[in-house]
């Protein structure tokens, strides 16, 4: 006591006040945020969840708190959640993954997750925050992309054959022999072509990394 004052009543005071003042922080952030966001205990049971969990799981709030996250997810395989608990309660680590969830309407999506583990005075974990965000249309456009590029590639092939044989006959002097001048722009046109040839396998070879055959 100070003066009357009981110094370590006030202090505690003032820790719980800077504690409802960040919470009011955290609490304004996520609900502006464009991601999903939740806040679980350590057992996994959702306590807050924020507007753009209910738009992306096509749950309500009233549906979401009190449960778990196997409510939209579930779909993956089981070595993937063990891991996840693994690195999140057993490391003590954040986890980052991709993963496949189903919304309330049946319809399966994409999203890139981040969870990561809240410690208190102890060092014990007292919440978990995840965040996920819808990565489905991207990943539509990525395919759509790999599509494209390997189309494009076997069609430009075919062209770029011909124009290589054609090019090495005249070379040859199979039809004939061609000039100094006229052979100097077939080995041009010869090599210009060799040059095409090999960024379209580089191409190939770009969709199949992207599609993990290489």
């Amino acid at each position: 006591l100070i003066k009357g004052v009981d110094v370590t009543h006030k202090k505690g005071s003032l820790e719980v006040t800077k504690l409802e003042e960040q919470h009011k922080q955290f609490r304004a952030a996520a609900e502006h945020s464009f991601d999903h966001i939740i806040v679980t205990d350590p057992n996994g049971k959702i306590e807050y969840a924020n507007h753009s969990a209910e738009l992306a799981t096509g749950y309500e709030l009233k549906e979401i708190i009190g449960n778990n996250p196997s409510l939209w997810g579930g779909l993956m395989p089981k070595a993937f959640y063990e891991n996840l608990w693994h690195v999140i309660k057993d490391q003590k680590l954040p986890f980052i993954g991709e993963i496949r969830n189903r919304r309330k309407s049946g319809e399966e999506y994409q999203a890139e997750l981040h969870i990561s583990p809240v410690f208190d005075d102890k060092g014990e974990i007292a919440h978990f925050v995840g965040i996920e965000r819808d990565v489905t249309k991207m990943r539509e456009l990525d395919a759509t992309r790999l599509e494209f590029v390997t189309l494009a590639s076997h069609q430009l092939r075919t062209p770029l054959s011909t124009l290589n044989w054609y090019s090495e006959v005249l070379l040859s002097g199979d039809i004939g022999k061609q000039t100094p001048e006229q052979e100097m722009y077939t080995k041009e046109i010869y090599k210009a072509s060799q040059r095409m040839v090999a960024l379209v396998n580089d191409l190939l070879n770009l969709s199949r990394i992207d599609l993990g055959k290489i």
